[in-house]
């Protein structure tokens, strides 16, 4: 366990604590979001949200930078083994998850964290979804037949 100097130190490279917990952590939201997009539609959503959990942890244990290598790892991963269909759901977890933690970390009230996470998460994958439907109409059709099944 470290000591508490240790863990007041912001600054420098990740220590091997660090980077091994976001390699873990951000590997086990990447099967959580697999095994949630091969599950039936009822147990798929609970596998899907459990992914935002260890990106939360890591944000809210360890400095924002771990939880980013996570991210980026995790979503690396992600799209080798499922291509943008998994990753896409990877980096929404994870900017979820990192939104999560920092609220958890700085002891924010339910309303604050809710109203960082519209304006950190919501509002910019509103404007990419938007921008991708006004680019491509098949896109839209396909989206409202995907919500239909």
């Amino acid at each position: 366990m470290e000591s508490a100097r240790s863990m007041a130190v912001r600054h420098g490279p990740l220590r091997p604590g660090e980077l091994a917990d976001a390699a873990v952590l951000g590997d086990v939201s990447l099967v959580m979001e697999v095994i949630g997009w091969f599950a039936p539609l009822g147990i798929a959503g609970i596998f899907q949200a459990l992914a935002v959990i260890p990106f939360a942890v890591l944000a809210a244990r360890h400095r924002l930078r771990a939880a980013i290598v996570a991210a980026i790892a995790a979503s690396t991963v992600a799209s080798l083994v499922g291509g943008l269909g998994i990753m896409a759901p990877t980096m929404i977890a994870a900017a979820l998850g990192l939104s999560a933690g920092i609220a958890y970390r700085r002891r924010w009230s339910n309303l604050t964290s809710v109203a960082f996470t519209t304006l950190i998460v919501g509002v910019p994958l509103a404007g990419i979804t938007d921008a991708a439907e006004a680019a491509s109409p098949g896109y839209r059709k396909l989206a409202f037949a995907q919500v239909k099944i």
